[in-house]
């Protein structure tokens, strides 16, 4: 579908679902026919694939954002290839998660060979994915392992409790080998494979700051995981990656529907405080000047901005500030200027 786009063909269509309210996104899948579940409360939308049920792989993304399900009133402004929003109403956030991995998962099941479900609820618990588990895990079984696109960040794949087998991480290992792999908390994979006895995996989308008023999105990211997945689903599913089907642990409830960034925002994550340690701590950078983060353009203002009390994050995601990452390229390209203090 997308050989002969371009960018600006590619920022039309993210530009979209980020405009989009939380029903529309659902009512854009069901639009493409094919939808066998459409949960009657809103909580989700399932389309199966035309591949036998060894050889398809079910795509995961999530409609909702933290800010609400209305359409979204920030408008997407485009530096380059680096997306970032101009609020003209209430203060609120991009919105790319999960828009990002709405639109991805959009394009990756044009031709409809693989499964897709679209939830919502994901922010507040993943209500959608649980009422899915609850409704049709019997046809969310039928497929050879998930594919979530709700990820922060740049060729980094995520991994749960419960959500994949010792083969499938070697499988990912082998398929990805340049990309990082590391242990998410809660999202919708952790309801659908511990609930459907499949692997899964949640792959970046390409957004920073994600949350807070000052999400960015990152194109050339969200291009490169959408160019991995083309490729991998291009290819014939050799097996299918099964897991003991349990009843998930749910230790995280969500961010709600009303957040405010920096007070509010990570209320409940306490596995996060305290120090943290790098591997090796000579090689630990970060992006730092006044106890605050700030990405800033060739004017001067200010297009995104982490407070100290989030400062955590940027420990957390250090490798995304690492002199190497591919995300400072794309800043660079972009025309955005940063302060790099290695520590």
């Amino acid at each position: 579908m997308t050989q002969e786009w371009d960018l600006k063909d590619f920022r039309t269509l993210l530009d979209k679902f980020l405009l989009m309210s939380e029903q529309e996104v659902l009512d854009v899948f069901v639009a493409r026919g094919g939808a066998t579940h459409v949960c009657k409360a809103g909580n989700y939308v399932y389309i199966p694939g035309s591949l036998p049920p060894t050889e398809r792989v079910l795509l995961v993304a999530h409609a909702d954002t933290v800010w609400g399900s209305d359409a979204n009133n920030v408008k997407p402004t485009w530096h380059g290839n680096i997306v970032t929003g101009s609020s003209w109403g209430a203060k609120r956030g991009l919105g790319a998660d999960d828009r990002f991995g709405c639109a991805m998962q959009y394009l990756l099941s044009w031709d409809q060979r693989h499964s897709v479900i679209i939830t919502t609820g994901e922010e507040r618990g993943c209500v959608g994915a649980s009422a899915a588990v609850r409704e049709i895990w019997k046809e969310l079984s039928q497929h050879a392992f998930a594919i979530e696109v709700d990820r922060r960040g740049d060729q980094e794949i995520a991994l749960y409790s419960d959500c994949y087998s010792s083969a499938f991480l070697g499988f990912l290992g082998e398929r990805f080998p340049e990309w990082d792999l590391a242990m998410g908390s809660y999202t919708d994979i952790t309801e659908i494979c511990p609930g459907a006895g499949i692997s899964g995996a949640n792959f970046a989308a390409g957004y920073l700051n994600e949350h807070t008023s000052s999400e960015m999105g990152f194109l050339d990211a969200w291009l490169r995981t959408y160019e991995e997945l083309g490729n991998l689903l291009e290819e014939e599913v050799v097996r299918a990656f099964r897991i003991n089907r349990v009843k998930p642990t749910k230790y995280f409830y969500g961010y709600g529907t009303v957040v405010t960034p920096g007070k509010d925002l990570w209320a409940g994550r306490e596995w996060w405080e305290g120090e943290w340690e790098a591997d090796d701590p000579e090689e630990e950078t970060t992006i730092e000047v006044a106890k605050s983060w700030k990405v800033v353009d060739a004017a001067e203002s200010v297009v995104g901005h982490v407070d100290a009390e989030e400062h955590w994050y940027l420990k957390e995601c250090v490798r995304f500030v690492d002199t190497d990452s591919f995300l400072l390229q794309d800043l660079e390209e972009g025309g955005f200027s940063y302060v790099v203090e290695t520590i």
